[in-house]
């Protein structure tokens, strides 16, 4: 019996697709647009740093809280929730992002389940060979959410296409993801 096709699955992407179209997102790359892929990361760090120090919690913790608030909100957006959550504001976001953020201000990378937002966090705490894979990242394939396998496949590319261009994972990511939406904000 086929199995019928459902709209809703995400599609198999095969390794060479995911590196022959990140690969393709890499060409001809600007001065700026080099400077502003690898100066990304270290300014979230700067501010993963400040959240750090205002809530005397570790690095990892604060980087975490960022990336709990940061699902389907814009950067500057995903900024604003942290910094209104580590200030003691009251936060008005998804009660799902509230919680992660509880769970990292105690727990760090490990408070974050989904593949995404724990990579994102290592990311903005200065590891450079994790590799976020967002909506931007799959918009290229068609889709809106990845499976584990997909994820895995994407995030291999990307580093298969770093190496090529003498690059970090981290960087790649960003000056795609910059490179997709047109802007780093």
């Amino acid at each position: 019996m086929r199995e019928r096709y459902n709209a809703s699955m995400p599609t198999f992407i095969s390794q060479e697709t995911a590196v022959e179209t990140y690969r393709t997102l890499s060409r001809d790359i600007t001065h700026d647009e080099m400077q502003n892929a690898k100066t990304w990361y270290a300014s979230a760090k700067c501010h993963a740093y400040a959240i750090s120090f205002a809530m005397s919690i570790p690095m990892e913790n604060a980087a975490s809280i960022i990336s709990a608030f940061s699902p389907r909100v814009q950067w500057t957006r995903n900024m604003a929730l942290a910094w209104q959550y580590a200030t003691g504001q009251d936060v008005k976001c998804l009660r799902n992002s509230i919680r992660a953020a509880e769970r990292a201000k105690g727990c760090g990378f490990s408070a974050l389940n989904g593949l995404k937002t724990n990579a994102f966090a290592r990311n903005i705490a200065g590891d450079l060979d994790a590799v976020t894979i967002d909506a931007w990242m799959l918009r290229p394939f068609g889709l809106k959410q990845a499976n584990k396998t997909n994820y895995r496949t994407l995030s291999n590319a990307i580093r298969t296409v770093a190496r090529e261009v003498n690059m970090t994972p981290a960087d790649l990511q960003a000056l795609i993801w910059v490179r997709l939406r047109g802007k780093s904000e």
